[in-house]
């Protein structure tokens, strides 16, 4: 994810910066924030909060912003409600600690955050240890400020070294947004038994978002040979970790399936 301040500083008209914003966003995977139009200290306006919002939403084609990073990491009065009502769900906080999915997406703060000054790497080593082992969420952060200006490098290197540690195959690599409707969704979700090895999975409400695939846990007490959805037989995955990646894996007694919701679930189980 990255913060786009619209004013005098990005230019809210610069057409070649906003192509390279719906670049990173479409063809990406990236997610645009709104860090308002002029990096005020609150209390703002809503022409500086709201106006942020109406900005990228307005050079990126189909886009909603669902994320909102306050400058100086703090809000001021009457500010959330007015990003409550432009839509928006997620505050991002500069104020560790959050090793979880947030109790209040309003309220998201940073578990790590990468600067030049500070023994981040070996935070982060610690915390996705941590989390591996018990399950959660490392929400990591860094600043234009926290990097040498002249040196692109050195945020790069910071980034390749981040990624390089995490992305061991079991944990999803995501944007705020997306983890906010991995929540919503799974919280939607409803399974109903049909049989013995057949299960209904539907949503009790609708979602206003494209849906993500869903990890449903089941208890059996045979082998799984195999695994259909609708009628499809679904993929084996050879390790299931956090990464949300449509098939199955046994563990067991446990079996794991990734789906998306609206649809038969079907299990083919060995003789006993």
């Amino acid at each position: 994810m990255f913060g786009v301040i619209t004013g005098d500083i990005s230019g809210s008209n610069n057409s070649d910066l906003w192509s390279l914003y719906a670049e990173l966003v479409k063809d990406y995977g990236w997610e645009a924030a709104s860090h308002t139009r002029y990096h005020l200290p609150p209390p703002r306006s809503q022409a500086d909060v709201l106006g942020s919002i109406l900005d990228i939403e307005g050079n990126i084609t189909g886009y909603k912003v669902y994320t909102y990073i306050p400058p100086y990491g703090k809000i001021g009065k009457g500010e959330l409600d007015n990003l409550r009502e432009a839509g928006v769900k997620i505050v991002m906080l500069d104020k560790p600690m959050q090793y979880n999915i947030p109790n209040r997406w309003d309220n998201m703060r940073i578990t790590i955050k990468m600067d030049r000054t500070l023994p981040w790497k070996t935070s982060l080593k610690l915390m996705h240890s941590f989390e591996n082992t018990v399950g959660g969420v490392l929400i990591v952060y860094t600043h234009a400020t926290s990097f040498d200006w002249k040196s692109g490098s050195q945020l790069l290197n910071a980034f390749d070294y981040a990624i390089s540690v995490v992305n061991d195959g079991k944990t999803w690599i995501t944007v705020p947004s997306e983890l906010y409707k991995y929540e919503v969704e799974r919280k939607a979700i409803i399974v109903t038994q049909l049989n013995e090895t057949s299960f209904r999975v539907e949503l009790k409400k609708s979602i206003d978002f494209e849906p993500i695939p869903i990890t449903l846990s089941f208890e059996v007490n045979r082998d799984v040979k195999a695994v259909y959805y609708d009628g499809s037989p679904l993929p084996k995955l050879n390790y299931f970790g956090f990464v949300p990646t449509v098939g199955f894996q046994q563990q067991r007694n446990n079996l794991i399936v990734s789906i998306y919701p609206g649809g038969t679930l079907t299990f083919e189980l060995s003789e006993e």
